[in-house]
């Protein structure tokens, strides 16, 4: 009897210590963010955008369409470095619906967006020249939540 008790007592420990183990594990750490840095252009300036959304040409030489796949929950920001009258836009990448702008009030106006994902998908970081120099620097990060 006494073995039996044993083995049942033994058994519902390593039981309840297999429940508090992943309680207990260290929780798993944030991938790095993902950065990119790079150059547009040359673009032809237009100064005569469609009218609703911002950062939508109507000379399709004057936007750039960088695909991103955004990997999981998190952030991304952007940024762009310019001279002149630039502007930024974020495009669903299938539905092609404008989720983000910037479009500052001058010329020399930075231009930034911060944009917040609940889960993964596809976009195009659109950087368009209204009318600047013919080219500009991007950056963009990703920061998981």
């Amino acid at each position: 009897m006494r073995l039996r008790t044993a083995a049942v007592t033994a058994l519902v420990a390593v039981a309840a210590a297999g429940t508090l183990a992943p309680a207990g594990a260290a929780p798993k750490p944030k991938p790095k963010p993902i950065t990119k840095t790079y150059e547009v252009g040359p673009l032809l300036p237009d100064p005569t955008p469609i009218l609703g959304d911002i950062c939508t040409p109507t000379i399709e030489q004057a936007r750039h369409a960088e695909p991103f796949k955004v990997p999981a929950a998190g952030r991304l920001k952007v940024d762009i470095e310019f001279t002149g009258d630039w502007a930024l836009g974020m495009r669903d990448a299938k539905k092609g619906t404008q989720i983000a702008s910037s479009d500052g009030a001058t010329p020399d106006t930075p231009e930034s967006m911060d944009v917040k994902f609940k889960k993964p998908t596809e976009v195009f970081i659109d950087a368009c020249n209204f009318a600047g120099a013919p080219t500009a620097t991007v950056t963009y990060t990703f920061t998981y939540a």
